[in-house]
């Protein structure tokens, strides 16, 4: 079957088919249940990244848990330039038409393999040969040639379940991969490297089994899917790439002028910064292809939901910048109290 895709936008005909095949999914009563559900696995995924961050920093120190943070965030920043904007368009895309979702699918696999593996081993190459990175054991980079890849797949086709509105099993694949990295974590100790690796590349090709299943089509590459989806999502994309890339540089400047030690201590308080920001994040995640699907009140919902979540922040944030130097000493150990000031 032939699908014409006009880029950008699902026609007001597609919105209603789509409407009309979904039970119960798109207003009121459920969107605040999957919200809430949503809301209970990323706490779930709070509680697991905090689990992770303190057996590397207890396991590991300053210095290696800086080395560790720095493989980490290259490999997101690598991610988050090869995906191209479709974690976007694969929401908005597959949400108006879900017989999308085959082509989308083998797309999402196509360009993780070849734009995040290739982008990873282009970085990592680029890195070792300049010595711009300077690491006690700088082989290490090369982790991210194994990770990127899967954790590209990842992240597009969990978009993909939310756009097909497959909420239960999204909550579902994100609780099990992160209890399982958490654990991973704990149990590697100072190898904590090859087992979170191992479980990434494991749920992101259960998701491609799941999905091609889901979709009933082959990983053929589709060339107007792609187009369509990459002009879409051109503009946030690159925002958004952009902004990450603010916010990530200073990694990397830091570890290049101050050392990991330094870097050791601000990768705890950026941790829990992102930890606290699941709960936007998550908000947006199931409010978008709410959106998409209806055509009336965007606005209105956008901005009620932006003015609860930003009360919410205010006094999460609050009890952050409290309780900083106490938390920091009973869950880190007074070798991180510097990054205390560092979280406020």
């Amino acid at each position: 079957m032939s699908i014409r895709l006009k880029p950008g936008r699902p026609t007001v005909a597609t919105w209603m088919r789509a409407l009309r095949a979904t039970p119960r999914s798109a207003t009121g009563s459920d969107f605040v249940r999957k919200v809430g559900q949503t809301l209970t696995v990323r706490f779930l995924q709070v509680a697991s990244a905090f689990v992770g961050t303190v057996a590397t920093a207890r396991f590991l120190g300053p210095d290696a848990r800086g080395d560790y943070f720095l493989v980490v965030t290259l490999t997101l920043v690598i991610v988050q330039f090869a995906n191209l904007g479709l974690q976007s368009s694969n929401t908005y895309y597959v949400a108006g038409d879900r017989r999308l979702l085959a082509p989308l699918v083998a797309n999402s696999a196509w360009v993780s393999l070849a734009v995040g593996g290739g982008g990873a081993v282009a970085a990592v190459t680029v890195l070792r040969a300049s010595h711009l990175v300077t690491m006690a054991d700088p082989s290490l980079l090369w982790f991210a040639i194994a990770l990127a890849p899967a954790i590209l797949f990842f992240a597009l086709a969990t978009n993909l379940l939310v756009g097909t509105l497959q909420v239960t099993l999204f909550n579902v694949v994100e609780a099990v991969s992160n209890i399982g990295v958490a654990l991973a974590l704990v149990g590697a100790g100072l190898a904590a490297f090859r087992a979170p690796g191992f479980l990434a590349m494991s749920a992101s090709a259960v998701l491609l089994v799941v999905l091609v299943r889901q979709g009933g089509g082959r990983l053929r590459f589709r060339m107007d899917v792609f187009a369509g989806g990459f002009r879409y999502a051109a503009k946030s994309y690159v925002v958004t790439a952009l902004g990450f890339l603010v916010l990530r540089s200073n990694v990397f400047v830091l570890h290049h002028y101050y050392g990991a030690r330094e870097l050791g201590f601000y990768s705890v308080a950026a941790q829990v910064g992102d930890a606290i920001a699941l709960l936007p994040a998550s908000v947006a995640l199931i409010l978008f292809p709410r959106l998409v699907q209806s055509a009336t009140a965007r606005w209105q919902s956008t901005v009620r939901s932006a003015i609860v979540v930003a009360a919410i922040l205010v006094v999460i944030c609050g009890v952050a910048a409290i309780a900083a130097e106490p938390f920091t000493r009973l869950a880190f150990g007074t070798a991180y109290i510097p990054a205390a000031a560092v979280l406020r």
